[in-house]
């Protein structure tokens, strides 16, 4: 990857205060800053993989995002299914279980993200 310490990327670690991204890899630790500075953790290029979820996924996760986001997983209805935060290091959206622990069923779910004063919504496809 340009601009790390080195191509093994062995851990990840937020930092909140920061807004950085630390890699530790084989040949050293570098500092990254995903959003270039101040403002909201997602945007237009912010998406769920894998996405549709297939029975061998474990958890429902984001990419695109530039720092910490808040957000909600929604059945169809609009009911609450679980909450989250996650980051770019952290980025473990849903754990594919319902509010009791048990497995979700299949179908499409609504991930809603908060930053702040915005919002946004992303689908979700569950298969099992």
């Amino acid at each position: 990857l340009d601009g790390l310490a080195g191509d093994d990327v062995r851990a990840l670690a937020w930092d909140s205060k920061r807004g950085a991204l630390w890699a530790g890899t084989t040949d050293g630790v570098s500092e990254i800053y995903p959003g270039g500075g101040p403002g909201p953790g997602f945007g237009s290029g912010t998406y769920l993989y894998p996405n549709p979820v297939d029975a061998g996924a474990t958890a429902l996760r984001l990419g695109g995002i530039t720092g910490e986001v808040e957000g909600e997983v929604r059945d169809i209805s609009g009911a609450t299914i679980r909450t989250f935060r996650c980051d770019p290091a952290r980025n473990e959206a849903w754990d594919l279980r319902d509010s009791d622990g048990s497995p979700a069923a299949p179908g499409i779910y609504l991930i809603v993200l908060r930053d702040g004063g915005r919002s946004q919504v992303l689908r979700a496809a569950l298969v099992r």
